[in-house]
């Protein structure tokens, strides 16, 4: 449904929709423009030809979006099939040869022989690829997205076999939902196939820096897309780790995702992590209209990209809602009623020009925040809760409670980054990726943003001198204990705790067991000490969704328990 809201509310954006559905719709047989807006009786966006052609058009749509609203890109960087999108926006695909490869290409990955997906590890490349030794022609390096994200791709009984060494050795391994193995050997079998689908495209050159992520580098002449490098693009791996430091190496240090959600944006910041980058995303999950996208703007504003506001196409952006200029507050997340009346008037408010300068001092005089010991208990947390509100859309800073964990306000983890960048532009301080981790409350991360490393106050209100007190502890253990005094009772009663391997667990008990080849992925035994309640587990008390609780790793479920 993310689409929905703009196509109703930016004229601009839905032009470029409608324009992409008039290539699409004759070659799939369906409507996109119903698909987006989930009209009964249209294709499910389950279906992987279905969602690929859609995100396809929102990407594309999301890119006019931008350049409507002064933002037009210097260079561009897509991941795997979002190189068809990229290649578009740079001018070097016209939009029936993009559209066209995109809806072929979707065709032709679900007739794959093999059965194959996709497994997310978070480890380095390197080590991936030593562990993907064992299984050669069936398994290969999809995707490298981070410093510490790798994707492998291939045949899907090898998948779990790796799965499940990974998941013996503690390794937090899972699998993508994808039911086909782009980026792998796999895709040999579709070898002609594809080159067929892309026989005809007819690239250009273009003076907008394309950086490949099938070379991982700057492609000096996007001439060279045609079916050749199309092939590439679906069998090689996603070095996207490698593309985004070659751009910024480059001088690109504004990175604006035009995704329907911001799923790469914590990969780039931990690949820029340290350096002076400017990162957002277009619109996230469940705020999916034009005051998200807004936000978005407004943060590449603030944060110092390059926005060319009187070339903003108004009419195409806002569809003739009023524009003028405002006040805003001299220093960030300053409380001002006018701010707060404009906003919620629905005027949009903006602000070209020059961003004050770190040593200004905001109105009534004082230093800028953050910028030596003035910050103020009162004034950190002040700060912090108006973070809080603008990455969760609230209208007012005091509506954000202090005491209340960041999970329990609605922080995801993309989330979390945005409320650091937030913060660090507001107190000119930096903070890390672990921020409310580390500081789970917004009065925890006040108090650090006041004292440092020292000792943190408890409550908002204050330390008390009430001592700590362990009032109960549990745990699970083999042997059915679940409190220490049961644990305990096994020792002294020599209970034998070991049994059968569980059944509850999803692995393939035929093929773990085997004891007369011992090989990579398999055991020599089928007995051993197991915990077998690991499936139960209470995610809704954690604030977890019932798929994040499935996929979740049973001694993480363990250690939140």
């Amino acid at each position: 449904g993310m689409a929905a809201e703009l196509i109703a509310t930016a004229p601009v954006f839905a032009a470029k929709i409608h324009a992409c559905a008039e290539v699409i719709d004759p070659l799939v047989g369906w409507s996109l423009v119903d698909v987006l807006r989930e009209e009964p009786g249209s294709p499910s966006l389950e279906r992987d030809d279905v969602v690929q052609p859609a995100l396809f058009a929102v990407m594309v749509a999301f890119a006019a979006l931008w350049q409507a609203a002064g933002v037009r890109p210097d260079a561009v960087i897509g991941h795997s099939q979002g190189e068809m999108a990229a290649a578009h926006v740079a001018g070097a695909l016209s939009l029936r040869d993009a559209a066209t490869l995109v809806v072929r290409r979707a065709q032709q990955v679900v007739r794959i022989p093999r059965a194959g997906g996709l497994l997310s590890v978070p480890l380095p490349v390197a080590k991936v690829r030593e562990d993907i030794a064992a299984w050669p022609d069936r398994l290969g390096i999809g995707a490298v997205n981070g410093p510490s994200a790798t994707i492998v791709s291939g045949e899907l009984d090898a998948l779990r076999e790796l799965e499940s060494a990974y998941v013996a050795d503690g390794v937090k391994a899972r699998v993508v939902p994808i039911n086909y193995a782009s980026h792998s050997p796999l895709v040999e079998d579709i070898h002609e196939d594809v080159l067929r689908a892309a026989a005809d495209v007819e690239p250009l050159r273009t003076d907008v820096a394309f950086y490949s992520t099938v070379t991982g580098a700057l492609l000096p002449d996007t001439s060279v897309l045609d079916a050749e490098y199309w092939y590439g693009n679906l069998r090689q791996a996603v070095e996207f780790e490698r593309a985004v430091r070659a751009a910024f190496a480059d001088g690109h240090t504004t990175f604006v995702e035009c995704s329907a959600h911001p799923v790469l944006g914590v990969g780039i910041t931990q690949i820029l992590e340290g350096r002076e980058a400017v990162i957002t995303g277009t619109l996230r999950r469940d705020r999916g209209g034009l005051r998200q996208f807004l936000s978005s703007l407004a943060g590449v504003h603030v944060g110092g990209g390059a926005v060319d506001w009187a070339a903003a196409d108004w009419e195409g952006l806002l569809a003739g809602r009023p524009v003028r200029r405002v006040a805003l507050p001299s220093y960030a997340f300053q409380r001002e009623r006018q701010w707060l009346d404009v906003a919620a008037d629905g005027v949009v408010p903006f602000v070209p020009g020059p961003r004050p300068a770190p040593e200004q001092a905001p109105a009534g005089g004082g230093q800028r925040p953050g910028s030596g010991g003035d910050l103020t208990p009162e004034r950190a947390l002040d700060l912090v809760r108006g973070a809080v509100a603008v990455v969760l859309g609230h209208a007012s800073p005091a509506s954000v409670p202090v005491d209340a964990t960041f999970k329990e306000l609605g922080l995801d983890s993309i989330g979390a980054v945005e409320f650091g960048r937030a913060l660090a532009g507001a107190t000119g301080r930096p903070t890390t990726s672990t921020l409310t981790y580390d500081h789970p409350t917004p009065a925890s991360v006040a108090a650090y943003l006041t004292r440092g490393d020292a000792e943190e106050e408890f409550t908002a209100a204050g330390a008390s001198d009430e001592p700590i007190a362990i009032v109960s502890a549990s745990g699970r253990w083999p042997g059915g204990a679940d409190t220490p005094e049961r644990l305990w009772q096994i020792a002294v009663d020599g209970v034998d705790t070991v049994g059968p391997f569980p059944s509850n667990r999803g692995w393939d008990l035929e093929a773990l067991y085997s004891p007369d080849e011992p090989r990579t992925g398999t055991s020599y035994t089928d007995r051993g000490a197991f915990l077998y309640g690991a499936d139960e587990f209470d995610g809704a008390f954690f604030g977890l969704g019932p798929r994040e609780a499935t996929a979740m790793d049973p001694q993480q479920r363990l250690l939140l328990e």
